[in-house]
């Protein structure tokens, strides 16, 4: 028996066996680990002991996999504005944490702007989300001519992008940033 502190990244299975991918500090690499091999489990964070690590896991796997009831309607009012801001922040062709943080607060913002603003979705379902989302130019652009009318889409997403410039590193990274803004029109406020 070995005892080891892993840093789980996915899970997946089924009935028959759920398997733990995770980076190992004991190997130093990743690996896979089967839930039913796992004799004794405990959270780092808290400490917790789990007496059945596959139900453990299988609840992580659950919770991880469930977006929320409301995450298809709160993704669909934002994804224009997601279109604008992600197309930009990908100008370096990455997305830093910093960057994904500001697009998951226009989510937010976004919502509110609705009036309704308490729906329930996941961040962690809307990173992925967003993380898997490529707009094109073309599709940025089309966004932009597609706010609302009364001009509150087209503020907030200019609010987050003033956001998304000032967490840019590098000089070169917030100029590709501002590039891509100003080919859509869109003016950061300062």
């Amino acid at each position: 028996m070995t005892s080891r502190r892993i840093d789980v990244s996915g899970v997946y299975g089924g009935a028959a066996a759920l398997y733990v991918d995770a980076y190992c500090h004991l190997r130093r690499a990743e690996r896979t680990f089967r839930s039913d091999r796992i004799i004794e489990m405990a959270s780092a964070e808290t400490g917790v002991v789990f007496d059945d690590p596959g139900a453990a896991i299988s609840a992580r796997m659950k919770e991880h996999s469930d977006p929320g009831p409301d995450f298809r309607a709160v993704i669909g009012k934002a994804r224009k504005g997601l279109a604008v801001l992600a197309w930009a922040a990908r100008a370096d062709r990455l997305l830093s944490a910093d960057e994904m943080a500001v697009l998951l607060d226009y989510v937010e913002a976004r919502d509110r702007l609705t009036g309704a603003g308490d729906r329930d979705w996941k961040r962690h379902a809307a990173t992925a989300w967003i993380d898997a989302f490529r707009p094109t130019k073309v599709q940025a652009a089309g966004s932009v001519s597609g706010f609302t009318r009364d001009g509150r889409e087209a503020d907030l997403v200019a609010v987050h992008a003033a956001r998304l410039l000032a967490v840019q590193k590098q000089p070169e990274e917030r100029s590709g940033v501002q590039n891509r803004l100003t080919q859509l029109g869109i003016t950061a406020p300062e």
